[in-house]
């Protein structure tokens, strides 16, 4: 009874096809191609050029091949796991010993590539941990504006103010009550209460060693009669603004200064020559 299964023909070359002239010329080509690992443009050029001359020949490699790489290139372009599936498709033309090379020497170029990889990867994460770290506040206040209840500012919070929005802080050191008192404004001027003298002293002496800082606010209380926003406040020294920069940081200024520029928004980024 004859056996009816059809088997696949054998792919590699063998020592009688070696003998060959087309075998060898074969055998050469994709010996020569994974030698180094890896798969260069003109490789596959040179390769699509030589399966297509010698396509009639009968060696069941070249059609293999010629298969495989029409599938590849049928798009226009070859991705990374493409050149991994072509060197894949040329080990198996090769005899066993030069595909074990061939093997070692892709194997070798992946993992030096998934290494080189990682390394980046990781130079990364540590440039990014250092950048985050060069943005880190020196001083950092969490805090409940105090004296909404006086002259509206209630009103003024309840209208103009909401979760997210940038306000300022200025020192009043002519105020009777605290020396240290922190007024807290909108980004127009308009006051809407107090830094609590629980954290007045610290705030100012935070203002008073220079830098920047970023004031905003984090909620707004309404479960009292009136709302009461509570706000985050990041002091930053002077040496930390490139860093920053895209926080659009306020300047620390003393009271002097912050009632010379009131009027008008502040703009340290720039020399006095062009911001007026």
């Amino acid at each position: 009874m004859s056996n009816s299964r059809r088997t696949n023909p054998r792919l590699s070359i063998t020592k009688a096809q070696l003998q060959d002239g087309i075998g060898a010329e074969l055998f050469s080509l994709c010996q020569g191609i994974t030698a180094d690992g890896k798969l260069s443009k003109d490789e596959i050029v040179v390769l699509g050029l030589w399966l297509r001359e010698n396509r009639d020949a009968p060696l069941p490699g070249i059609a293999f091949l010629s298969e495989t790489l029409n599938q590849i290139i049928a798009d226009g372009r070859v991705t990374r796991e493409e050149h991994r599936e072509l060197l894949e498709a040329i080990e198996k033309v090769l005899p066993p010993d030069a595909r074990r090379d061939a093997k070692s020497a892709r194997k070798a170029v992946e993992a030096k590539r998934k290494a080189d990889a990682k390394a980046t990867q990781d130079e990364q994460r540590k440039q990014e941990l250092a950048r985050q770290q060069r943005r880190w506040p020196e001083d950092e206040f969490d805090l409940m504006i105090a004296g909404v209840q006086f002259e509206n500012r209630h009103q003024i919070i309840a209208r103009w103010l909401c979760v997210g929005d940038r306000v300022r802080i200025a020192p009043e050191p002519d105020n009777p009550k605290d020396e240290c008192a922190v007024a807290v404004t909108l980004t127009d001027g308009r006051k809407i209460g107090y830094v609590p003298r629980t954290d007045s002293e610290d705030v100012t002496g935070c203002l008073e060693d220079g830098g920047y800082y970023v004031a905003t606010v984090k909620k707004i209380l309404t479960g009292r009669s009136i709302p009461v926003p509570v706000i985050v406040i990041q002091f930053y020294r002077r040496d930390q603004f490139d860093d920053i920069r895209d926080l659009n940081p306020e300047p620390c200024l003393t009271d002097s200064s912050h009632h010379a520029s009131a009027s008008r928004p502040s703009d340290h980024r720039k020399p006095w020559w062009k911001v007026w």
